[in-house]
């Protein structure tokens, strides 16, 4: 059971571009010359699907997308932003949903900071780095 990586974005004022806000990845387990192309993945899947995913879908939907051995689960926050999970399809999903719903009240708080943002920049949010550990 692996939690690898949480990703918080959103699309800038002008609703053209995908902004990562924060990162936190936990990948321990792969070789030490792939994790830059492993976050560099993930950072590929957000910036793809973000638009499309706020364009069908309402504030606090959740989604689940299985890629073989991994899963990325999403909840969108509001018309312009999303919280992106990944992990493997061991982890629980009861969990993944309880980080999901604690760490979007975070990112409520700070989301008039974070959406204003321009271009991506990984804003360190204790509570979010403490969340990702805990879990």
């Amino acid at each position: 059971m692996r939690l690898l990586a949480l990703l918080y974005a959103h699309l800038d004022p002008a609703g053209q571009k995908t902004i990562i806000n924060t990162r936190e990845y936990s990948l321990g387990h792969c070789n030490f010359l792939y994790r830059g192309s492993v976050k560099e993945a993930y950072k590929f899947l957000v910036r793809e699907t973000l638009q499309k995913l706020l364009e069908q879908s309402a504030p606090n939907q959740r989604h689940a997308v299985n890629h073989e051995e991994e899963v990325c689960y999403v909840q969108i926050l509001d018309g312009r932003s999303a919280v992106f999970i990944f992990c493997d399809q061991e982890y629980p999903k009861r969990v993944v949903y309880t980080l999901l719903e604690k760490t979007a009240e975070v990112f409520r708080q700070y989301s008039f900071k974070l959406n204003e943002m321009t271009s991506d920049d990984n804003q360190d949010i204790s509570q979010i780095s403490k969340l990702f550990q805990d879990f």
